[in-house]
């Protein structure tokens, strides 16, 4: 499984770190960690900084980034300025074609909202921005940790819950045992969503 998580300028550090750290756990148990690869991914390779100021330099850029399989939308302070960008939508829906799931965790569902990924789907987001959402022509704003819909959109809500969208994920690809062993690696509760 091939995972990309995106980079901008003030992101959410906990956004990105947080199912990054839960997928390299899941490396150590599988019989091939090649099995599943895990990179940032930006406009360019120049690094960001993120909403507490520390600095992270993508490993790929837009133009030379492979295809796919999932995407993580983080969120952040600069999730709408990053929504703007022309780049970030061109990048989105070329990636589009490849991949199976498309994820936000936290605000960056209103990334997805604003480049039209989010009509007629179930969401959820930080209770914060969820009341924004209405604005995208949703199906239901949802008060859920984690929402997956069948279209391959799934919404984690608040920043930790970026940590239940990465398990989702390894239970999804390689199935619950995986992401139980995880969940007990890194001392957290697993809680198996169905939405």
């Amino acid at each position: 499984m091939r995972v990309g998580v995106l980079l901008f300028h003030a992101v959410s550090e906990l956004d990105v770190v947080g199912p990054i750290a839960v997928l390299n756990a899941a490396k150590r148990f599988l019989e091939d960690p090649e099995a599943l690869e895990v990179s940032t991914v930006a406009r360019s390779r120049f690094s960001v900084q993120t909403t507490a100021g520390l600095t992270l330099t993508p490993g790929w850029a837009f133009a030379s980034a492979p295809d796919y399989e999932v995407l993580i939308v983080p969120g952040g302070a600069g999730v709408r300025k990053a929504s703007r960008d022309k780049a970030v939508q061109a990048f989105l829906d070329a990636q589009r074609a490849h991949l199976q799931v498309l994820a936000s965790v936290s605000s960056g569902a209103l990334l997805l909202g604003d480049l039209g990924f989010l009509r007629d789907q179930k969401v959820t987001s930080h209770p914060e921005v969820r009341e924004e959402l209405e604005a995208f022509e949703v199906a239901l704003v949802s008060d859920d940790r984690l929402v997956m819909n069948p279209t391959g959109i799934w919404c984690a809500g608040g920043m930790t819950a970026g940590i239940d969208l990465a398990l989702a994920l390894l239970d999804y690809r390689f199935g619950p045992e995986l992401a139980e062993k995880v969940a007990a690696f890194i001392s957290y509760p697993y809680r198996a969503v169905a939405s």
